[in-house]
């Protein structure tokens, strides 16, 4: 049984990189499929959805978990 997404953010936020990593893992495809609709071409695509993922890194202390950690990823997205 995988870990549930707000354990994966204690976990990170704890120091674990690793749990970082799965967040990715399982959320990529829906990063991607909102950055489709503002990048103009596939490498941009990718770094894009990398930014997406670093300023959701950087400020993951202010996820409250009180709505789905997807909803809160997708708000950076967009």
């Amino acid at each position: 049984m995988e870990p549930p997404d707000e354990r994966l953010v204690a976990s990170t936020l704890a120091g674990d990189d690793e749990a970082f990593a799965v967040l990715v893992a399982r959320h990529k495809r829906r990063v991607f499929g909102i950055a489709a609709r503002f990048a103009r071409h596939d490498a941009e695509l990718d770094d894009v959805c990398q930014e997406i993922f670093i300023k959701a890194y950087r400020h993951l202390a202010r996820y409250r978990g009180d709505a789905p950690f997807e909803h809160w990823l997708s708000r950076i997205a967009v």
